[in-house]
């Protein structure tokens, strides 16, 4: 390992036990590289402030170092840090191996020479500090781009390998000079490479044009046995199919799944995505002994607290070959998880996941074996620094495996977020009422495996395209619509949930994760209730509230014994519903138990009445005269129906009640009753309005408060089977959550 090399500090190797996770270079008598390399490791410090001050001398070369010399040495550290030199040809092709060779025959005043310095001084100039090293990169890049665009207009030079080489190391360099906050944009130049080499801008439309190449006769150089491709080597041609088949199958079955339009298709394709996995497990059984990875010890978990280095990356350790053996099988692997990711999403629309438990613990043992290579700590000097810019995250859900059965803890597919979602890691988890109904009753069809779970607190960890409202690190809480789109990774009982950005809001640092994460279902629910068109079309609310619209809404609320949980129910979409009708411009008449009556007050209601005294319909119906009446809002059901229907009949206004729960009779003529379905609000514009443009500015202000309080009642997502048992059970006015 390069470690060793440099003589830097490892843990990996401070023990005497450690001694055989030591690398050798790969060594064949009978291939032995014709070529001695000029690779030299960049030893330039990094630039730090003078001793007992902060200022950062200037940055200047060493006085025995001229210009020429250090573009030189710049060369070479390109060598050592990308070019991978085949000792074997019968098992690896090396990377660029060819290109020192080229590079010198070209000379030190040649595009090609000053593409990899450019390369080279971008990549060491940032983590070095070192200013000067990356304007010089960038003049350098600024000079190839007119260089190489008075090339390729000449069609006799255009397409020399020269060329390709130097519009591939322009697309190095955008790589190397981007970072987290500017991606900047390497395409421009894959898509050059492409047109020079008339393919197509996919990397797979390679492998069709040299296996096309290799039918035709073409190129006979590609031509070896059945294994034909980029990524065979003369010691694998008898084994079968290639691993350019295998992506080039993968690449058709995926663009197919693309344009599926009807349901019946699933399952045939589904078919064909487990036919081909089974070449996938061929290839991977018949290759040769040397080519394979070699187990050569393993690192147990530390109890000590220190960040991660080289060697200290628990599991297994393996070693290949060479790095180009590794990457090889990285890309088989990789490709093996898209697949894997293909079937889990068609078994899911197809609704048969018999087997996903299968493939979900194949798709971990995969990403267990990419972790075992250790290309990165290969190809890296700075582990720590490479470690958090390419972290690998996996999932675990609470999976509830069939109608009736308890939770169970496994793995799970972590979700990409798409256009105008954003990637979760979630820190707390409410728990509501239809997460208990679910689990042990089928209010509708569902297939098993499935998961649970709307409302989740957390950290963004990831955005999709196009989201510029959230960044990564973020603190946010939202409404997981995962039921409505049949996507389990939009749900909450899981480590990682996809969120849609208008079903979101930003949290303030000073309102916990267990306090915001109850808003979800209840907030939406009752957004959906009160500003719907289709329901009590209500004027939005705005922060500050507007001035007062001289209308009243009715929310019925308080306590019933319809179920376990009804107090639970009635008091998490009683409170919000108080606070979103008093935002929005309106006097809101409330009822509710008498204990909860001085809650319900300091929330903004104007008058509450005891919903279970004798007189509450007469006194609503009294409190109602004289005043412009905009409907009401049932959050308890069955036992709510009757009374508000009766003070709807008996005052003057909209005779319109929203009520969150179904099985509701008929109303008498005039009277329009329908249940709200919360997650319709990411399909239209209250959504957006409630969770981005209302929410985020009256959680800072505190007009908006994250109501009822949380009852925590464990860590973890095994703790998730008691919180809903508890929830079963029922709990006044608080709603009950699990922290992560």
């Amino acid at each position: 390992m390069k470690c060793i090399k440099a003589n830097r500090a490892c843990g990996g190797y401070e023990d005497a036990g450690f001694s055989g996770f030591r690398l050798y270079e790969a060594y064949d008598a009978n291939h032995s590289s014709s070529l001695t390399t000029t690779a030299r490791k960049c030893t330039m410090p990094k630039r730090v402030p003078l001793p007992g001050t902060n200022f950062l001398p200037e940055d200047i070369l060493p006085v025995e170092t001229s210009q020429s010399e250090s573009n030189c040495l710049s060369l070479r550290a390109f060598f050592y840090d990308y070019c991978i030199i085949s000792t074997n040809p019968n098992l690896t092709r090396g990377y660029l191996s060819g290109l020192e060779k080229m590079a010198y025959h070209q000379g030190p005043e040649s595009d090609l020479v000053k593409a990899c310095q450019a390369v080279t001084f971008a990549a060491h100039g940032k983590p070095l500090d070192r200013p000067q090293l990356v304007f010089k990169a960038s003049c350098f890049y600024q000079d190839l781009l007119g260089s190489l665009a008075k090339t390729i207009q000449n069609r006799a030079v255009s397409s020399t390998s020269e060329t390709k080489f130097i519009s591939m190391l322009l697309g190095l360099y955008q790589i190397t000079v981007s970072d987290e906050t500017d991606l900047v944009s390497h395409e421009a130049h894959a898509k050059g490479l492409a047109a020079l080499m008339h393919i197509g801008n996919s990397p797979l439309d390679l492998l069709g044009t040299l296996q096309c190449n290799s039918i035709s006769g073409q190129n006979s150089a590609w031509k070896i046995g059945k294994a034909s491709g980029i990524f065979s080597v003369p010691a694998l041609g008898h084994l079968g199919e290639s691993l350019d088949d295998l992506l080039l199958s993968l690449d058709l079955l995926w663009t197919a799944s693309e344009a599926l339009v009807s349901s019946e298709d699933f399952k045939p394709l589904k078919n064909a995505g487990i036919a081909l996995d089974q070449r996938f497990i061929e290839w991977e059984a018949t290759r040769v002994a040397e080519f394979k990875p070699t187990t050569i010890g393993s690192i147990g978990k530390s109890h000590k607290e220190f960040e991660a280095g080289v060697g200290y990356w628990p599991g297994t350790v393996d070693t290949y070959f060479d790095l180009y053996v590794a990457g090889v099988w990285n890309i088989y692997r990789s490709a093996r998880l898209l697949l894997i990711t293909l079937i889990l999403r068609l078994s899911r629309d197809s609704r048969e996941n018999d087997n996903c438990i299968k493939y979900i613990q194949i798709a971990a043992h995969t990403v267990e074996d990419m972790l075992a290579s250790n290309a990165t700590k290969h190809f890296t000097d700075k582990f720590q620094t490479t470690q958090r810019t390419y972290v690998m995250f996996s999932n675990t859900a609470a999976w509830n495996t069939a109608l009736g059965s308890p939770f169970e803890v496994r793995p799970a597919p972590l979700g990409i977020p798409g256009p105008n979602e954003i990637l979760v890691k979630n820190h707390a988890i409410a728990i509501n009422p239809i997460d208990g109904k679910l689990q042990y009753v089928a209010l509708y069809p569902m297939s098993y495996p499935t998961i649970l779970g709307q409302d989740v607190a957390g950290e963004v960890i990831s955005v999709g395209l196009g989201v510029t409202r959230f960044k990564k690190g973020d603190r946010i809480a939202g409404f997981a619509v995962g039921h409505a789109t049949k996507r389990e990774e939009e749900k909450a009982f899981q480590a990682y949930t996809i969120l849609q950005t208008n079903m979101a809001t930003e949290i303030p640092d000073g309102i916990p994760y267990e306090n915001a994460v109850v808003l979800g279902v209840a907030f939406s629910t009752a957004a959906d209730a009160l500003f719907n068109p289709e329901f009590l079309n209500l004027q939005l609310p705005r922060n500050p509230a507007p001035i007062s619209t001289g209308k009243t809404l009715l929310v019925w609320g308080g306590a019933s014994s319809v179920g376990s949980n009804a107090i639970h129910v009635t008091f998490r979409y009683h409170v919000v519903t108080i606070q979103l009708g008093i935002a929005a411009g309106y006097e809101v008449i409330t009822t509710a138990s008498a204990k909860n009556f001085e809650y319900a007050k300091n929330l903004g209601a104007s008058q509450v009445f005891d919903y279970s005294s004798p007189t509450a319909i007469s006194d609503l119906i009294h409190a109602f005269k004289g005043k412009s009446f905009v409907g009401a809002f049932d959050t308890i059901g069955t036992m709510a129906w009757a009374p508000t229907i009766e003070v709807l009949e008996k005052t003057q206004g909209t005779e319109f009640i929203a009520t969150v729960f179904w099985g509701f009779p008929d109303p008498p003529k005039g009277i329009t009753m329908k249940k709200v379905f919360a997650p319709s609000c990411k399909d239209n514009f209250v959504g957006k309005a409630i969770w981005e443009d209302f929410l985020p500015k009256a959680l800072i202000a505190g007009s908006f408060v994250p109501a009822p309080d949380p009852l925590i009642v464990g860590r973890g997502l095994e703790s998730l089977q008691e919180a809903v048992q508890i929830q079963r059970k029922g709990v006044s006015a608080r709603k009950v959550v699990v922290l992560l």
